[in-house]
């Protein structure tokens, strides 16, 4: 019987901490999509992902965009996943079922392994958890950010409510203008990480949204995509 998902967090967070070996990475990686999407307390989503975004297993060495692109996967499956299971939820979902069985009880039965909050509570959990106390530099909090944009919204799933979507954006909008102006530590990766998270989602921003980017930010872009 595999471990309740808070001992699983109790046992990554501790793996998370211990320098480990390159080919540990991305299953320490892959470990943290999957308990994400398990977790069912707010605080315990906003702690894994603040530590996932400090964690010195993950974060030692080499630092590329390879490793940036895994760590916006990372959050962009677990946030397909949220929302396929949610999907799969409603749909099961019938007059006959409630008819005989109490809401929260059905609800309960039919969640099994899956988190239970809804999906813009998971969201709003995650979102905190980036930019929360033990703040992260703005280039990695615009990973993550990313990731749940790619994830909610990419290839035309559109799953989030206007309001949902307008705090996500504005996160991540707000990330990528501090990004630019922050000049501490790995200046270099940080400035291509951007291009990344920019490559990845200026087709899911709108015209106002994209006008909100810092004129600075636009041309980085600009020169980003031409060189490739």
């Amino acid at each position: 019987m595999p471990p309740a998902p808070n001992a699983y967090l109790t046992t990554l967070l501790r793996s998370l901490h211990v320098r480990s070996l390159s080919q540990d990475t991305q299953r320490l990686l892959s470990s943290s999509a999957y308990l994400l999407t398990l977790l069912s307390n707010p605080l315990n989503i906003s702690l894994l992902t603040s530590q996932l975004l400090h964690a010195p297993a993950i974060w030692t060495g080499s630092i590329d965009l390879r490793f940036c692109l895994r760590i916006v996967n990372l959050f962009r499956s677990a946030a397909i996943e949220i929302v396929g299971h949610e999907e799969a939820l409603n749909k099961k979902d019938s007059e006959h079922e409630r008819a005989f069985a109490p809401e929260s009880a059905r609800r309960q039965e039919k969640l099994g392994e899956h988190t239970q909050l809804q999906k813009e509570e998971w969201m709003d959990a995650v979102i905190k958890g980036a930019s929360g106390r033990d703040t992260a530099p703005p280039w990695k909090q615009a990973l993550v950010l990313a990731g749940l944009l790619i994830g909610f919204e990419g290839n035309g799933r559109g799953t989030l409510r206007a309001s949902a979507r307008r705090t996500l954006v504005t996160a991540l909008l707000t990330r990528i203008n501090a990004a630019v102006l922050d000049a501490t530590g790995h200046a270099d990766v940080g400035a291509h990480a951007i291009a990344l998270v920019l490559n990845y989602t200026w087709a899911l921003l709108d015209e106002r949204e994209k006008a909100r980017l810092d004129w600075d930010v636009s041309t980085r872009y600009c020169l980003f995509t031409l060189a490739s």
